[in-house]
């Protein structure tokens, strides 16, 4: 009897430590559930979207598996900017894109791939990279920093209580410091990629800028001419009802201007022929300094934009010839145009680039004057110790991306290029674009210069203080080309490099999207 009781309390007691067992894993469980749900461990763990290539032969070698936590911070950064605009809410998601088109992709689905698109991008431009060994002049982990720094600024000046707390209503549950500068990173580094790309790998000599011309020189030709459009006029029923008319007015002015009229004149004496009907139009013609039928500085293609392709061929056609007026007939009225003269831009334009260091006390509330100032000495005396020794364009550029505390310029260098000496006149303030700027038109004027001194050469520096002491700025001389030669640089780079972004997808590149997985672990 006693050894009864004996196996009954013992079976009881193993009962209860079961019991106590089972409940302590429960708990480690829940507990291990819920760090892991808030770590944000599994999507930094699992993939999102795979990145392949293709071959011929039907053969699929991976790329990279990108993270679901890196391809929901992109899915964010699109919607992000797509609900900035009204155009999706997290209501409307799930709602397709065309909603008269049966089967049409959801804005979700729409989001994660331009999300893949990116990520995709940045992965074959990361590696593509690597044989060029960009790594040593990249200048992407000071730009995340920076990044990150800012967006601190921004979730202290919010009121969030810390600043992860500020990044996981930005990005999800889980997401962290560490992950957007990781982002932020990988992002910069494609960029300032592209820009190394364009700047010093996939930029034309002046000889291949001058073969470009040679082989076309239209395209890089801007056309002066004087012009008028005698417009038809529309029924109610939408039907133009006096193209005849038209005709024959611009006929008669391009019989007086072939005749010796000039132009204005030649337009001015046709339209008087009904003065009473055209007395607004005849106002633009009182002032005797100006002549409203005078454009210059057209492109061929501002031309077809701007009136119709057949007008721009009379400017850039084989036989255009300046001081003759023709006559273009179209739909809706009739040009009478004459070519004033073709030629090629040859203003002074130039390229430079620019290592801005912030003067941290400015910024600082509590700051003296003297510190202010003191400051300002110090961020002086670096930018004098960066530029101590010449550099080329390249060494510049890797300095801008080691020492600048303006992200745009680490980006790209610092570079600067398109510029006149007209864009150095004058200075307006922040608050009042009407409001001249006495200290900042001095700087501008300096600078404008300097830049345009026909003794710089390249490697030349000059530092400048800021107007309101803020800033010290490294201004580095690359190169003053005319107009037409920078237009035609622009246009062979750009050329050239979409050739590069092709030749980036010549395996057939692209993505296997964890849709479910990454909506899942989207919290």
């Amino acid at each position: 009897m006693a050894s009864g009781k004996v196996k009954s309390a013992q079976a009881q007691k193993a009962k209860i430590n079961l019991i106590k067992a089972i409940v302590i894993v429960v708990l480690v469980l829940c507990v291990g559930g819920f760090f892991v749900y808030i770590s944000g461990i599994l999507p930094r763990l699992l993939t999102g979207v795979k990145i392949v290539e293709n071959a011929a032969d039907g053969t699929q070698t991976t790329i990279e598996n990108v993270s679901v936590q890196e391809l929901n911070y992109h899915f964010y950064e699109v919607y992000s900017m797509y609900s900035m605009y009204g155009m999706v809410s997290k209501d409307t998601l799930d709602d397709p894109t065309d909603p008269d088109t049966e089967g049409s992709q959801t804005y979700r689905e729409f989001m994660y791939q331009t999300a893949a698109d990116e990520v995709m991008n940045s992965a074959l431009v990361r590696r593509s990279s690597e044989q060029y060994n960009y790594e040593s002049h990249s200048g992407a982990a000071r730009y995340a920093l920076l990044q990150l720094e800012g967006m601190k600024s921004t979730a202290q000046s919010y009121g969030y209580n810390s600043f992860n707390q500020y990044l996981q209503i930005m990005y999800g549950t889980g997401f962290n410091a560490s992950d957007y500068r990781k982002f932020s990173e990988r992002e910069a580094f494609t960029q300032e990629f592209e820009n190394y790309m364009k700047q010093f790998i996939l930029i034309p000599s002046d000889e291949e800028i001058q073969a470009a011309y040679d082989n076309d020189p239209k395209a890089y030709q801007r056309a002066d001419l004087n012009y008028y459009l005698f417009s038809a006029e529309m029924d109610a029923d939408g039907n133009y009802t006096n193209l005849p008319a038209t005709v024959t007015q611009a006929n008669a002015v391009m019989t007086k201007v072939n005749g010796g009229m000039s132009f204005k004149d030649a337009v001015k004496a046709v339209l008087e022929q009904d003065a009473e009907a055209n007395a607004d139009k005849l106002a633009s013609f009182e002032d005797d300094s100006v002549d409203p039928t005078f454009v210059s500085g057209y492109s061929q293609a501002t031309a077809e934009y701007q009136f119709k392709e057949e007008v721009a061929n009379v400017l850039f056609g084989d036989d255009a010839e300046p001081g003759k007026a023709k006559v273009v007939e179209t739909e809706s009225g009739t040009y009478v145009v004459c070519l004033v003269e073709l030629s090629v831009d040859e203003t002074p334009t130039v390229t430079y680039r620019t290592l801005t260091i912030a003067n941290d006390a400015k910024n600082d509330a509590e700051a003296t004057e003297a510190q202010i100032a003191d400051g300002l000495a110090q961020a002086r005396a670096q930018a004098d110790s960066i530029v101590a020794t010449r550099m080329d364009p390249l060494g510049f550029a890797d300095a801008v991306k080691q020492n600048s505390t303006n992200a745009n310029e680490i980006l790209s260098g610092g570079y600067v290029s398109g510029d006149t000496a007209a864009s150095y006149v004058g200075g307006t303030s922040d608050d009042d674009s009407e409001t001249v700027d006495e200290a900042q038109a001095a700087i501008n004027a300096q600078l404008g210069s300097w830049l345009f001194d026909e003794a710089r050469a390249q490697g030349d520096t000059l530092i400048i203080n800021s107007a309101d002491s803020s800033s010290v700025t490294i201004y580095y001389f690359d190169n003053i080309k005319p107009a037409w030669m920078v237009t035609a640089r622009d246009k062979i780079t750009t050329a050239l490099v979409n050739g590069w972004s092709q030749d980036l997808k010549a395996n057939n590149p692209s993505y296997i999207i964890n849709y479910s997985l990454s909506q899942f672990l989207q919290y």
